[in-house]
């Protein structure tokens, strides 16, 4: 089951996730899994449940690459109980066989950055940013890093990975990820391992590799996901006056035709700085079937402050960011306050 809990309050979601963990566990010694994405949002959580309910322990607050490999372990029994692919390291792998390649064709460009040898910085430095980003191809490219391992590609990037995953070419997520689900598939897979509820709290973007394992393992498992919104209402397609701009370019149409597009007006702030959390709200739509909570989690704060202005018009998806003749005393910010080309007086 996928469960979806939306609000633009974090506290209104802790409060929400108060009451989804109080529905009790099939064994006690089971612990609460909660997803977060820093060690931050965890110890915050924590004492927000504690503060809830008085007293909160049997909780475990793993990221997501530990969940996943959790859920790997269970449905794949093979697999060690520490996982062989470690990011950090790579970085050391790397500056290992990176010295042993570059004298052939294809990686002329490192050796004329790394020269000369003797400065081993430069080559720690390279070392780093190549696992780095072989780890985000993991995540983010898996089956360009599988189709590398299968020979393809001749590139320096195809050719390094292929030297330095020889140790771990089954174990790390890429790889993991196509068994699980084959896996998963199965309805004789094993699946005692396997939690009996997972909430998701606080992560403003998951990559598609982890929400595709989330929703696979809701086959088996609860999965909650508590996503701090700022608007109540969908706002997964609208768009920038610059890319509106660019799509009208591109169709080759004049800027009377954005009502023909559906390119409708909208709060500037929401449209320009939320290209993130759209991406990830049409992740979240194709993940699968999500049940969302009858009861209304949003806030609206009200218009006391310029502040609360901003974030009532969001939350609603205003076009102005504030209302026209209403009169704000913030003396320290001047006579006038220009809010989205509108001016206001003290």
């Amino acid at each position: 089951m996928l469960n979806l809990h939306t609000s633009n309050r974090l506290e209104t979601l802790a409060r929400n996730l108060v009451e989804t963990v109080q529905i009790p566990l099939s064994s006690p010694l089971q612990p609460e899994l909660i997803v977060v994405q820093s060690q931050g949002m965890a110890r915050w959580l924590k004492l927000q449940l504690a503060r809830h309910l008085g007293i909160y322990s049997n909780c475990e607050c793993p990221f997501p690459r530990a969940i996943s490999y959790s859920a790997f372990r269970a449905v794949l029994p093979d697999l060690p109980a520490e996982m062989l692919y470690d990011p950090e390291v790579l970085v050391w792998r790397v500056m290992k066989q990176l010295p042993a390649l570059l004298d052939e064709p294809g990686f002329e460009g490192l050796k004329n950055y790394l020269s000369p040898a003797s400065d081993s910085r430069k080559l720690f430095q390279l070392a780093d940013r190549i696992a780095n980003l072989f780890d985000q191809y993991l995540v983010f490219r898996p089956e360009l890093v599988l189709e590398w391992e299968k020979g393809g590609g001749n590139h320096w990037q195809a050719r390094l990975w292929r030297e330095v995953s020889t140790l771990f070419r089954q174990q790390h997520p890429a790889a993991l990820k196509s068994r699980f689900l084959a896996q998963l598939d199965r309805a004789d897979a094993p699946a005692a391992g396997l939690p009996e509820r997972i909430s998701i709290f606080g992560i403003s973007a998951l990559p598609p590799f982890y929400m595709r394992t989330f929703a696979a393992l809701s086959r088996r498992v609860q999965v909650n996901l508590f996503l701090l919104e700022p608007c109540q209402e969908f706002w997964g397609y609208i768009s920038s006056a610059r890319e509106q701009e660019k799509t009208l370019k591109k169709q080759g149409k004049g800027a009377s035709a954005a009502a023909e597009l559906h390119l409708e007006p909208c709060n500037r702030l929401l449209a320009s700085m939320g290209q993130l959390g759209r991406d990830f709200l049409h992740l979240v739509q194709d993940a699968g079937e999500w049940q969302e909570t009858d009861t209304p989690l949003f806030v609206d704060p009200g218009e006391h402050t310029v502040l609360t202005c901003l974030q009532s018009d969001i939350l609603n998806r205003l076009v102005n960011y504030a209302r026209l003749g209403r009169p704000f005393l913030l003396p320290e910010l001047g006579n006038y306050l220009t809010i989205n080309g509108y001016e206001h007086e003290n």
